[in-house]
């Protein structure tokens, strides 16, 4: 046995959460990791997403993006929502995952049944959120063949470590 002395009286019970509706929803990149498929041949960018849309706001959702697939067809779907991420919040050239974070953008979501642990939200796709402007990608003090060049060299996909917060 183990000692606890923990009083359930001063903490709130956890509640299981039910998948949110299927829509639209405005939300953020607020986490994201490059991970090796479970065969290992393979990688996919796991992005948490945050919902900022009211009635939803502070609930997380997950999506994972093939960047590199044995499969074709798999990495081609998942470059083309990568594509349609970055698309959304304006930056078409990303060197390291962090670039994807905090930027409002609009997302499909959609339920699925999963056999292991029920229903569960699945992102659809992206798009950008109703009036916003894309960002440019150099700034005005460098010229735009200069500024277009990515950080590094290597494309976040390709890279052995990734930046997870």
């Amino acid at each position: 046995m183990s000692q606890l002395n923990f009083n359930a009286e001063e903490v709130d019970p956890s509640t299981p959460f039910e998948p949110l509706p299927a829509g639209d929803y405005i939300g953020q990149v607020v986490g994201s990791e490059l991970k090796p498929t479970a065969s290992g041949s393979g990688e996919y960018l796991k992005l948490e997403i945050e919902i900022l849309s009211q009635g939803f706001a502070g609930r997380k959702v997950f999506d994972q993006l093939n960047i590199r697939n044995e499969n074709a067809e798999a990495e081609r779907i998942g470059r083309a929502m990568l594509s349609a991420l970055c698309h959304s919040i304006g930056i078409l050239r990303v060197s390291d995952s962090q670039q994807l974070h905090g930027k409002p953008f609009s997302l499909k979501l959609a339920i699925k049944e999963d056999a292991q642990y029920g229903k569960k939200n699945v992102v659809k796709g992206y798009k950008a959120v109703s009036g916003a402007v894309p960002q440019p990608v150099f700034s005005s003090s460098a010229p735009p063949a200069q500024a277009a060049k990515p950080a590094s060299a290597v494309p976040p996909w390709q890279r052995q470590k990734s930046v997870a917060s």
